[in-house]
């Protein structure tokens, strides 16, 4: 067997565990997470999911950035004709959309928004992937644009969770709606339903 051919089927096997790794977040959380859920769907073995990812740590942080790298490349191609504001506002409304899994969807969410501060989402490479100009959003940074998302998304993910309801488009909207107000709109989480 090649080197080539060698280093194809070791990048096919570490994109399928992470692939799967994605799925199985998108079920659970980063909390609850574990190698044994990723290896019965994959019907193999623990040992060898550790042969590729050192450690479940490592396994889930790659499914993250695969999510983040995803929603990047989505909102690069679904926001390339505006500018300012409405780019994103767009990218805001995919950012928490990616968050809360609203529509469901496969792979890993972008965040499972059970951690405060989630320990693998790395926030800073986020933001610098976005190319728009978020000084048009409050004059706030990039990385302060992502958390705003990243909170918002949190609250309104344990509201429905107290609920015992999952969230909707309509919060998404809501969530657009705090970080974008229409003149004379409440400001505040008091503003998401």
């Amino acid at each position: 067997m090649t080197e080539r051919l060698r280093d194809q089927q070791l990048t096919f096997r570490k994109a399928t565990i992470t692939r799967v790794a994605g799925e199985v977040l998108a079920d659970t959380n980063c909390r609850s997470f574990t190698m044994a859920q990723v290896a019965g769907r994959l019907a193999t073995s623990k040992a060898t999911l550790y042969r590729y990812f050192r450690s479940r740590e490592v396994l889930v942080e790659a499914a993250i950035r695969q999510a983040g790298r995803h929603t990047v490349d989505d909102a690069r191609n679904g926001t390339p004709a505006l500018d300012g504001n409405a780019k994103l506002a767009q990218i805001g409304r995919l950012l928490a959309a990616r968050c809360l899994n609203v529509p469901e969807r496969d792979g890993a969410p972008l965040c499972c928004l059970v951690e405060v501060a989630c320990p693998f989402l790395d926030r800073v490479e986020l933001g610098s992937l976005f190319s728009a100009d978020t000084s048009a959003w409050r004059g706030g940074s990039r990385v302060e644009f992502v958390d705003a998302v990243l909170a918002l998304s949190a609250v309104v993910a344990a509201r429905r969770k107290a609920e015992n309801r999952k969230p909707t488009n309509a919060d998404v909207d809501a969530i657009v709606g705090v970080l974008f107000p229409a003149p004379n709109m409440t400001q505040g989480t008091d503003a998401i339903p």
